[in-house]
């Protein structure tokens, strides 16, 4: 009869430790980029405030809110597939927010053909992927890995977008149109959702917020290279 040694049953208590501890710490960690995220979303309200004010949606795209909405949409179905509970918590209370914000939108925009086009084009890639997924049923493995590149190809257009103001940074050689605290948010919650992918071992959750911390990085070098100018206190 084979006895454990002391080192074996040492090892084995280590061992149990650590996992619990990892466990401790992927919760933690969950709960953290929960709240970093629904932050990040609650910045839609800002916008429409600046939409109520103005009395216009002159000026602010709708293309944010939906893209926001198939992003999370896709990630959705994704934590469904997986059965990940952090993902599908996130991005449903993510896809309630950002339909809010496209109503709102719409009820403002003059321009609701435009609109309405955007919105049949989100809709239809939605159903879409609804179809390949659980219309023609791919085996397991090939659904993760398809749906995986579809959301990681998402959330890399939703961390490139701010990237369009960088023309008018660089015409102006000035970050005042630049949302630095947002920019800033972007990058804490890129890095806790990439150690989110890594901890449990997800490539597509790794590899767009790798990319997310990077264009966060470029961005937030611009306040470096194009300091906005200081006001003169009277």
């Amino acid at each position: 009869m084979f006895l454990p040694t002391t080192a074996a049953v040492a090892s084995l208590i280590f061992t149990k430790e650590q996992e619990t501890e990892s466990m401790a710490f992927l919760d933690y960690l969950s709960i953290t980029a929960i709240v970093s995220t629904i932050g990040m979303f609650l910045t839609g309200i800002a916008i429409c405030r600046t939409i109520k004010q103005r009395g216009s949606t002159e000026g602010i795209s709708a293309v944010p809110f939906a893209l926001c909405c198939v992003s999370c949409f896709f990630w959705l179905r994704y934590g469904l597939l997986k059965n990940d509970r952090t993902v599908i918590f996130i991005n449903l209370v993510g896809l309630s927010l950002e339909i809010v914000y496209t109503l709102y939108y719409y009820v403002y925009t003059i321009r609701k053909g435009s609109l309405n086009q955007m919105l049949l084009i989100s809709l239809a890639t939605c159903a879409a992927m609804l179809i390949y997924i659980d219309g023609m049923a791919p085996p397991y493995d090939t659904a993760v890995a398809h749906l995986g590149m579809m959301c990681l190809t998402l959330n890399i257009l939703n961390f490139g977008a701010p990237l369009a103001s960088m023309k008018e940074v660089m015409r102006t050689k000035s970050t005042e149109t630049l949302p630095g605290p947002l920019i800033f948010a972007n990058l804490i919650v890129a890095f806790q959702w990439f150690l989110y992918g890594y901890l449990v071992d997800d490539i597509y959750m790794k590899v767009p917020n790798v990319i997310g911390i990077i264009l966060s990085l470029i961005q937030l070098s611009f306040f470096v290279i194009y300091p906005a100018p200081q006001k003169m206190v009277k």
